[in-house]
């Protein structure tokens, strides 16, 4: 019997079939003294219960299953008309967590239910907080989408639900780089400096300040020497070098060789790659990129001949022709260097991301497993696994050589023992 219920009460009720794709109605009633469902609790999508007592008082139960009260009774999903959704607006500006009087109260000047209003709230809690992440992500990216003009930096691929997260994760790579390997990048700015500085008498407190001007300058100039740039396609951007004393190619050559060096962790980057010119996504603009960057390393007189290949990927981008591009570029090369797809020393890439195209030439593309972090450190973990595993196989073969080694010692003081031992007893007879 149900909670409440007595026992000469009536029941009536409704109850939805989960096995019934329309999912009707049958109603159901019974006037005996202890009701029996025709069918199981766990049968049932939703089982409502109203039962009337002696005195025609009405109470609701809900039995089995789960009720979607946040719709109408047609099944269509409940809408607020403008005075409504400005009464829920300003208690939402109020608090974003409205306790069970505030809601009972609404709902009740909205001609609602309570779960209509916690819903409501729900959903916009939800819809703020991606509208915030979506500004924060606007104000990251520096230039917004559009062309990024002729610059030199990296262009990284990351998870497409995490870009904030790809940022942080690059820039902190990034400034550690600057740290250890790029100490003296304004050495001469501070030799000025201190230069002009040298006349003045300061005092303690007049140097705590200074340091502490410093400390913020230093900060700036990191802030602004690398900047994020959209290149207008999910999970990819694009992050400019502002300094003419750093040298794309031979930074990310160092980033790769710490990574691998120290086995980092890298949690939400895939591809980081150099870029040496960047220029609008034309066939004319990356020829003419292409040109300039391949000239100083295949086109000099007097050197061999060097295996090479274009590694090209478009995304977003239907005018720029894949085919006239590699003709095009196979062309600008010397005859005496040769196209080799599958084992190149040299690579040409080119990547064009929808109005954008950015080109690079290294001889790093094996090295570096295509410049991609994760299958590098995957390739180094198997490669260091197998090591052990080749040094493992080196002892035990060692282990076995040296008891095969002492089985025969053993073998050959049995047979000089034997030959003692017939020797003597030939020895005994014959004295005998």
């Amino acid at each position: 019997m149900m909670r409440g219920a007595s026992q000469s009460g009536k029941y009536q009720g409704s109850v939805l079939m989960k096995n019934q794709p329309n999912r009707q109605a049958k109603s159901l009633s019974s006037h005996h003294e202890h009701p029996t469902m025709p069918m199981r609790i766990s049968s049932l999508l939703s089982l409502e219960v109203s039962h009337h007592d002696d005195n025609d008082n009405v109470f609701t139960y809900y039995v089995g299953g789960r009720r979607r009260r946040d719709r109408e009774e047609g099944g269509r999903r409940r809408t607020y008309s403008r005075d409504q959704q400005m009464q829920l607006m300003q208690l939402f500006h109020k608090t974003q967590y409205p306790t069970t009087a505030e809601k009972d109260h609404l709902a009740k000047s909205l001609g609602v239910t309570r779960w209509n209003i916690q819903i409501w709230f729900q959903n916009k809690r939800d819809k703020s907080s991606k509208s915030k992440k979506r500004k924060m992500f606007c104000k990251m990216a520096a230039s917004g989408f559009g062309p990024i003009g002729k610059k030199k930096g990296a262009l990284v691929t990351c998870e497409q639900h995490a870009p904030e997260k790809a940022h942080n994760e690059i820039f902190k790579l990034l400034n550690l780089m600057l740290e250890e390997y790029y100490p003296d990048l304004d050495k001469e700015e501070e030799s000025k400096e201190d230069s002009e500085d040298t006349g003045s008498s300061t005092t303690i407190m007049d140097d705590m300040q200074k340091e502490l001007m410093d400390l913020r300058e230093d900060f700036k100039k990191r802030k602004e020497m690398f900047k994020v740039h959209d290149v207008g396609v999910k999970g990819i951007f694009f992050v400019s070098i502002n300094h003419s004393g750093i040298d794309a190619i031979d930074l990310i050559s160092k980033l790769y060789n710490h990574v691998r060096d120290n086995q980092m962790t890298i949690r939400w980057l895939h591809k980081v790659i150099p870029v040496q010119k960047t220029t609008p996504a034309k066939e004319e603009d990356i020829l003419s990129q292409i040109k300039e960057v391949t000239a100083p390393i295949f086109n000099i007189e007097g050197q061999p001949g060097k295996k090479w290949s274009v590694q090209y990927n478009c995304r977003n981008n239907q005018s720029v022709d894949r085919i006239t591009i590699l003709q095009e570029a196979a062309k600008l090369v010397h005859l005496k260097n040769y196209v080799d797809l599958k084992d190149p020393d040299w690579a040409v890439i080119v990547e064009v991301c929808k109005t954008n195209a950015f080109v690079t030439v290294t001889n790093q593309w094996k090295e570096y497993h295509k410049y991609n972090l994760r299958m590098m450190l995957n390739g180094e973990k198997e490669r260091a696994a197998k090591q052990s595993q080749q040094s493992r196989d080196d002892l035990r073969k060692d282990q076995e050589k040296k008891e095969k080694k002492e089985e025969e010692k053993k073998e050959e003081k049995k047979e000089e023992e034997e030959t003692k031992e017939s020797e003597t007893k030939k020895a005994k007879t014959e004295t005998e």
